[in-house]
């Protein structure tokens, strides 16, 4: 929000030579709002008399006449609120970038399955027939009167067995099939999914994973605030080659005030949209 401003105080306080810490030990203001007046992101504040109070201190302090700057940021305000309603009558979702190939086309896997039972199935009954076929040319396999395991089965107490190939006292072989086996399928391929998009929010769907990893790298200053499941994780500037770790939780909300100095993986799936945004953005991680 009215990034201009914030970019014209950066500008004057690096040509005084001061920096943040400078400004606000002057200020008594902390580093991180400090950090959000220079993005523009003036959602940390409370309230305009709030932000408006900022300013007059920031600009006191570098030698900007503070009531230039509140007229500074009026005229960009008016300027964001224009195109803000511009933006809102744009469709605010995007269809998915990411093709999910089970989504695109679902045959192709039920019918790999329905090929598999059929082939089994098939199998089973000519193993089946065939079987019955060859017991038909034999006689019984064990004649009336056999004792197994020592008890009788009725009839004579002695009898020859004739079982078409097996030995003397050998159990005939197995014919049927009493048991399938079970049908084996791979687990889910892991999916990084852009759900909605707009010109200060991202929200993308991780499925396919049963715990979820968040890697934010940093490779210039950068304000970020972090949530998960409603909880804060942090609130701080990050700086160039630093990193945060982030474990598993069920939505991850990531709001970064420098979106081109920050990368974010999520189970090493890099997210990738971040560079086209030059303003605050909200970055939003469900798990389904």
């Amino acid at each position: 929000m009215v990034k201009e401003v914030g970019e014209f105080l950066r500008e004057v306080r690096e040509e005084k030579g001061l920096t943040l810490d400078d400004i606000s030990r002057e200020t008594k203001i902390q580093i991180k709002y400090l950090f959000a007046l220079e993005e523009g992101d003036f959602s940390l504040f409370s309230g305009e008399i709030y932000i408006k109070g900022a300013l007059r201190n920031y600009a006191r302090i570098v030698g900007i006449n503070d009531d230039e700057i509140i007229s500074f940021y009026d005229q960009f305000k008016k300027k964001y609120a224009a195109e803000k309603n511009s933006d809102s009558e744009k469709p605010k979702k995007r269809q998915n970038i990411f093709l999910n190939q089970k989504e695109k086309n679902p045959f192709p896997g039920a019918a790999l399955i329905w090929i598999v039972l059929f082939v089994f199935i098939a199998g089973g009954s000519i193993w089946y027939l065939y079987g019955q076929g060859s017991k038909n040319k034999t006689k019984a396999p064990y004649p009336e009167g056999y004792i197994f395991g020592g008890a009788e089965t009725g009839g004579a107490e002695t009898g020859e067995v004739e079982t078409g190939g097996a030995g003397e006292g050998e159990v005939p072989p197995f014919q049927g099939n009493e048991h399938a086996g079970e049908l084996e399928t791979t687990a889910e391929t892991k999916k990084l999914v852009l759900v909605t998009e707009n010109s200060s929010e991202v929200t993308y769907k991780l499925s396919g994973v049963r715990q979820k990893e968040v890697v934010l790298n940093f490779s210039g200053n950068c304000w970020v605030r972090i949530l998960q499941d409603g909880e804060t994780v942090d609130d701080k500037v990050f700086n160039a080659g630093e990193s945060k770790i982030l474990g598993d939780a069920q939505e991850t909300w990531v709001r970064l005030g420098n979106p081109q100095a920050a990368r974010i993986k999520v189970n090493d799936l890099e997210i990738e949209s971040l560079v086209r945004f030059t303003s605050p953005v909200n970055v939003t991680i469900r798990k389904e």
